[in-house]
């Protein structure tokens, strides 16, 4: 598997629009879009870009509901407002947008601003989706991978039980990653992702053999300056006991994830990180090798060994079995490509 890794764009945002409990998922998918239904009873005519002020809008809203013969709680009117000012203002070009329905969640790339838009979106072929999405209020999207929603974090799952049609989920942000991505970089920290396919109960010696190596691997990096004086293991732990920073987070369940993360002070403790990380758990990423002047092959040679001369290939690999460990492979270029991004 090749793979390159993701620097997470620091201003980027996650957002749930939910497709009237999943109905519209396909209708999303295939009209490249997201949308909601909460300014359809204002009967607006097409627009492109759909730009307008707050208290304008919120004026609209209120009018019009109030003429009509069954008029909706104000309250009812005041939420579904501020879903719009979220949809219309707060979901900027080049956030990340997730939307699900009882089996999947699939990701997507926002890449157009807010319009008012009213030919309705139709499936065919299968009696179940004989529906027609008519929300008028869209956003273009780039749609990238779909994932079982089985297979993401309990805490995760809870949130995308919210009924809005609208809401935020940037506290996620790690989680919304760690599913698609086998390794990707936020500020100076470097992430990894692992999926365990063990179906039984996990065998614990093997998860501590792998926390075990996961510390190792970040004291070498943290380590890599001093590398023409490294002798064994026991020399670096007494140098540098007390100075690491590993976080992991896992799903303890069978199958579930093992997801850690470390900070980094320079290029060659990341590359370091890196170079021990693929030689374990497999992947490439080519540039790294390509990377003149930062990690020789000299250099990468006796990291390895080092490596090696306290986890032999065997138990490495004994671990992995028994793990049954993956790295995510999704196709995450739709959700990275900016080129179809719509001019400001």
């Amino acid at each position: 598997m090749e793979f390159e890794i993701y620097r997470r764009p620091e201003s980027q945002r996650i957002w749930v629009v939910r497709a009237q409990g999943g109905m519209f998922v396909r209708h999303f998918e295939k009209g490249e879009t997201i949308a909601i239904g909460h300014l359809d009873f204002l009967d607006l005519r097409e627009i492109h870009p759909f730009i307008v002020e707050d208290p304008e809008l919120k004026k609209m809203m209120n009018s019009k509901n109030k003429a009509s013969k069954n008029p909706r709680p104000d309250r009812t009117i005041s939420s579904h407002f501020n879903q719009v000012k979220q949809f219309v203002h707060g979901i900027n070009i080049g956030d990340l947008v997730i939307t699900v329905d009882s089996r999947y969640l699939m990701y997507g790339r926002i890449i157009g601003y807010a319009q008012i838009e009213k030919k309705p979106i139709q499936l065919h072929g299968i009696e179940s989706e004989n529906l027609t999405m008519r929300y008028v209020l869209r956003r273009k999207v780039q749609w990238g991978p779909r994932l079982y929603r089985k297979d993401i974090p309990s805490n995760m799952e809870n949130t995308l039980k919210a009924h809005q049609a609208v809401f935020n989920i940037d506290k996620f942000w790690t989680n919304v990653y760690h599913l698609i991505y086998p390794m990707f970089i936020s500020g100076s920290r470097v992430y990894t992702s692992l999926n365990i396919k063990q179906k039984s109960s996990i065998d614990g010696r093997s998860l501590a053999k792998f926390y075990s190596l996961m510390s190792d691997i970040e004291l070498m990096s943290k380590s890599i300056a001093d590398i023409d004086s490294w002798e064994d293991f026991s020399a670096l732990e007494r140098q540098f006991t007390g100075n690491l920073n590993l976080e992991s987070k896992a799903e303890f369940m069978s199958p579930g994830g093992l997801w850690n993360s470390i900070q980094y002070e320079h290029i060659e403790q990341l590359f370091t990180f890196i170079i021990c990380y693929i030689f374990v758990f497999g992947g490439e990423i080519p540039h790294i090798f390509k990377a003149k002047g930062i990690i020789t092959a000299e250099m990468r040679g006796k990291i390895l060994d080092m490596l090696l001369s306290k986890y032999d290939q065997k138990l490495i690999r004994q671990m992995r079995e028994k793990l049954r460990s993956e790295l995510p492979e999704r196709n995450t270029l739709p959700l990275e490509d900016s080129s179809n991004d719509e001019a400001q």
